[in-house]
């Protein structure tokens, strides 16, 4: 019994390290550029990151003024259809999900970020339109959202190979 246990200790501390979740995103950055407001629709014609606006696990996956790519035109009235827009910033991709005007130059919304070796990441988006005449400009806020804390499967695997143990105890000592 001693050596199935020492077995089954030695497994579980071999597989945690590979079972250790992503990091999470955390913090938030701003996309700075101009677009076009139909009334219906916003017609973006230049967009990239804000220079020193990133913090959090943006800091080191986003650098200043890097370009925004992805659709350009976000339907927005009547109603966004979610997961029509899908931006991609370097390595990272924000699909909107929601999407509406909540005020007069004012758009909220939510967004599941995505970056290799982290793990998805839910976010608020806050669009603020400077209205003048022409082009407007506009400044994005994101910002991700922190998840509720979960036990890692390392911290849960060594949490069993405990109960393991102490049933192996309990056993033999009612076994005598």
């Amino acid at each position: 019994m001693r050596k199935l246990l020492t077995l089954i200790a030695s497994v579980a501390m071999l597989i945690a390290p590979a079972m250790h979740a992503d990091t999470l995103l955390t913090g938030q950055f701003t996309i700075e550029g101009t677009l076009i407001d139909s009334g219906t629709t916003l017609d973006f014609i230049l967009a990239s990151t804000g220079s020193g606006t990133q913090t959090g696990s943006f800091a080191t996956l986003l650098s200043d003024n890097e370009a925004i790519t992805g659709a350009t035109i976000l339907t927005y009235s009547p109603t966004y259809t979610p997961g029509s827009e899908v931006l991609t910033i370097g390595s990272l991709t924000a699909d909107l999900e929601t999407f509406a005007e909540t005020g007069s130059g004012v758009f909220d919304g939510t967004a599941l970020l995505s970056a290799p070796g982290f793990l998805d990441t839910d976010a608020t988006v806050s669009f603020v339109e400077d209205l003048d005449k022409g082009p407007i400009t506009y400044i994005a806020d994101i910002t991700a959202i922190p998840a509720p804390s979960v036990p890692e499967p390392s911290t849960l695997a060594l949490l069993d190979t405990g109960i393991l143990g102490l049933a192996g105890v309990a056993r033999r000592k009612f076994s005598r």
